[in-house]
């Protein structure tokens, strides 16, 4: 072997490789970003995830498909690479270009022995890949479903309108004290002015209350 055959294994290695890493990319070493989705597709029997209504599983006569949100991940049968047998069903596919997908009986709607079946007898054997049975523990179950929605609060115009009179008498309340010590600051101060100021601000002070007892019968 000489150096020349191992810079030749480096080099394809490098154009083959996959890397995997957390947080952030590696286009500044040269990488560029997996293909995340699949761009084909197969129909067949569709079994609805347990845990999420938005993920689909599909079982095919061409291959398994991975419906979610944000694309498709399909593996075919005659691109699967390997494909992990359990005795209690569980079936896991990796196709060629690195897309997996596992089948898990306990975590889609439907997915009987005949379906399972169905993938044994499509896939290679040469690609099988026989496995031990699982503890019990082990086998995957559905976990329990929560409403993750969060219902906002929803605003009533009586609360509009409390929070708009309380702004404007607090905030006039500020704007009245700044002129009453600017104006008794004054070489002639209006006592008229000043009692004209805070008569509006009592009348804010009133018409708050109003709007509070009114928003009070409202809520109730």
């Amino acid at each position: 072997m000489t150096l020349a055959d191992l810079r030749e294994v480096g080099r394809e290695a490098w154009d083959n490789g996959l890397l995997q890493v957390p947080g952030r990319g590696a286009d500044w070493a040269g990488f560029t970003l997996a293909p995340q989705f699949s761009a084909d597709t197969v129909t067949g029997t569709r079994h609805q995830a347990l845990e999420s209504d938005e993920v689909t599983l599909v079982i095919g006569a061409e291959g398994v498909m991975l419906r979610t949100p944000r694309g498709p991940v399909t593996v075919r049968y005659d691109a699967c690479a390997a494909m992990t047998v359990r005795p209690d069903g569980a079936r896991s596919l990796t196709g060629h270009d690195g897309f997996s997908i596992t089948v898990e009986p306990t975590l889609y709607r439907g997915v009987t022995p005949e379906r399972t079946a169905s993938i044994d007898a499509a896939v290679p054997a040469a690609v099988h890949v026989p496995m031990p049975p699982r503890d019990p523990d082990q086998i995957p179950r559905p976990r329990e479903r929560q409403d993750t929605a969060v219902k906002r609060p929803r605003v009533q115009g009586h609360q509009v309108a409390v929070w708009l009179a309380v702004t404007v008498t607090v905030v006039w309340g500020l704007i009245a004290l700044t002129a009453t010590v600017q104006e008794l600051q004054a070489p002639n101060s209006s006592v008229g002015f000043i009692r004209a100021v805070w008569l509006s601000e009592f009348l804010l002070i009133w018409l708050t209350s109003r709007v509070r007892k009114w928003a009070a019968r409202q809520r109730n």
